[in-house]
């Protein structure tokens, strides 16, 4: 039954690839105003998000506006919210998606916009996220930028920095990915409007959806560790400011202290057919603000992996019991904070095989309720040293990360966005922020399970003859148990990579319809993982489950790992 189960989800995330037709001149304002149209899925099943935000030459300040997105056929249940564009201004559009992919159409309306690097008819597209005018936008910020004035960090409640989008103790594998806009879906047509007060107030039945992403995510963790996130005046809500993907990535870009968490070459959405791809790799780094290389090795998966143990486990161990008593961002998932990023973390970890790189074994044991992280026991490794040249310590706009000489663009040079006369903005009454409601802030201690240290250092680079495991003849009742055995252990390996791919891909509606879950427990090759040889690769059965302990099982003889 599970397995069938599990079979069924992956028949449905196969056929979760999307397209949104996007509106003539999308970054002016009746672009904007103008509704996107989702072909292919359903926004009550699989929605797509679009945030933009506008940066105002003259006042050099920021805004943020939601262009609505529709079932294409429908109608909005509400009007998209009309706004006053400043005058002088430069915009970019952000894409996120609880799909497996998302692309854009048609050719004419996306001469500013990336979704890929090969042209509408390539299969090469980034997977949930796009970005329209992005560079010419950051381009016009990094201009202005000593003049724009850029919030401090401050200090967390557990005493160190607050967390930022370029943070190792926040970031999954995919870094700055998805945006953090949300809508209101009427289950029962669904269609969609913008998430506002005065359209909740007028469907009181609609359902929120959100878009799962680390940038949503941030937003959560900073309410509760006594943070502010950088934020600007919501246009479709006003009185209210929000934060979005690109006020992010400037707030890192600029108070992010080394090392940066900036995309690897082994994040499956800049890789093609599961090789490394530069082009790709820059043209996503591009439309988030990120250093663009001119060499793969300087966006290592070996140094990313070695960062992202060092600072996440630890960080996430000292706040356990703050995590545990605060709700998990997905139900379906976790039961608790705690739960919920541990099994992310988890999930990362895993896709991009950082055991192998790294060759530790993996330090996270996941503590089942039925199906649901309720714990987890974290084993804190000993600090792994990094390379020399490590490219995650480098300062945004250094030298050694500039590419020399800059790649050649695969699409059209993107213009400077022409506005289109502004209409007269409809008011809405002015609205104050609301306090949201924290969870008790005062937790209860709960015992922490003993991490057990693991002593660890990087594999050496060179080639090592690899150990030989001598191999007996089991009796068939032996046979017959084992297969039993495997066949749980790996059902409950792909329920842990689910939880955390639940989280990356869908952060849908409180009644949760079914939508896409995209599989990955023994990172296949279209996920675009880094891997060993075959004589190299980690235990076939990753998992065995003793009681509602679900135990991480990797091989870890010596194995030397070149990445690919």
């Amino acid at each position: 039954m599970l397995l069938a189960t599990l079979l069924s989800l992956l028949s449905v995330a196969a056929a979760q690839v999307c397209q949104l037709v996007v509106p003539f001149q999308p970054l002016s304002y009746t672009g904007l105003i103008t509704p996107y149209q989702l072909q292919g899925c359903d926004m009550r099943t699989a929605p797509s998000f679009v945030e933009a935000v506008i940066f105002d030459l003259d006042l050099l300040s920021f805004s943020v506006y939601h262009p609505l997105v529709i079932n294409a056929g429908t109608t909005p249940l509400f009007p998209p919210v009309q706004f006053t564009m400043p005058k002088n201004a430069v915009v970019g559009v952000w894409f996120g998606s609880n799909a497996q992919t998302i692309t854009l159409t048609p050719a004419l309306n996306i001469q500013d916009c990336v979704y890929n690097i090969g042209g509408s008819a390539s299969k090469d597209a980034f997977g949930q996220f796009a970005h329209c005018g992005a560079i010419a936008f950051f381009e016009a910020v990094e201009k202005f930028l000593p003049n724009v004035t850029i919030p401090l960090l401050g200090k967390a409640s557990d005493g160190e920095n607050c967390l930022t989008t370029r943070d190792f103790g926040l970031v999954d594998m995919d870094p700055a990915d998805n945006v953090v806009t949300t809508y209101l879906v009427d289950m029962a047509t669904g269609r969609t409007a913008q998430n506002t007060l005065v359209n909740q107030a007028a469907s009181p039945t609609a359902v929120v959806l959100k878009n799962g992403s680390d940038n949503l995510l941030l937003s959560v963790m900073d309410l509760i560790m006594g943070c502010v996130p950088f934020k600007a005046v919501n246009l479709a809500d006003p009185g209210m400011r929000i934060s979005a993907l690109a006020l992010d990535e400037i707030h890192a870009a600029v108070r992010q202290s080394a090392p940066y968490a900036y995309l690897p070459k082994g994040d499956p959405m800049v890789r093609i057919n599961n090789l490394p791809s530069l082009a790709k790799l820059n043209a996503y780094r591009q439309g988030v603000f990120q250093p663009v290389v001119d060499d793969l090795a300087k966006a290592g998966t070996l140094e990313f992996c070695a960062h992202y143990t060092n600072i996440h486990l630890p960080r996430l161990q000292k706040n356990r019991n703050l995590f545990l008593v605060e709700p998990s961002p997905d139900q379906a998932v976790a039961t608790n904070l705690f739960g919920f990023l541990a099994n992310r973390f988890l999930g990362s970890f895993l896709g991009l095989n950082c055991g192998v790189l790294l060759d530790i074994a993996t330090p996270v044991t996941l503590v089942l309720d039925g199906v649901l992280v309720k714990d987890a026991v974290l084993s804190i490794v000993s600090p792994i040293s990094t390379p020399p040249n490590d490219p995650y310590l480098v300062a945004p706009g250094s030298s050694a990360l500039e590419p020399t000489p800059t790649p050649t663009p695969t699409l059209a040079p993107t213009p400077t966005p022409t506005l289109a006369p502004t209409p007269a903005p409809t008011t809405l009454p002015p609205t104050l922020e609301p306090t949201p409601t924290l969870a008790p802030t005062t937790p209860t201690p709960t015992p922490s399970p003993t991490p057990t240290p693991i002593p660890t250092t990087l594999p050496p680079k060179t080639t090592s003859t690899p150990t030989v495991v001598p191999t007996t003849t089991a009796s068939p009742q032996q046979q017959s148990s084992s297969w039993v055995v495997i066949m749980v252990s790996s059902a409950v390996s792909v329920l842990a990579v689910m939880g955390f791919c639940a989280y990356a891909n869908n952060w849908c509606a409180p009644s949760r319809p079914p939508a896409y879950i995209p599989l990955e427990p023994t990172l296949p090759p279209g996920r675009g993982v880094d891997r060993a040889d075959a004589k190299d690769r980690v235990d076939a059965k990753p998992y065995e489950k003793k009681g509602s302990v679900t135990r991480a099982r990797v091989s870890s003889p010596r194995r030397p790992f070149h990445e690919v």
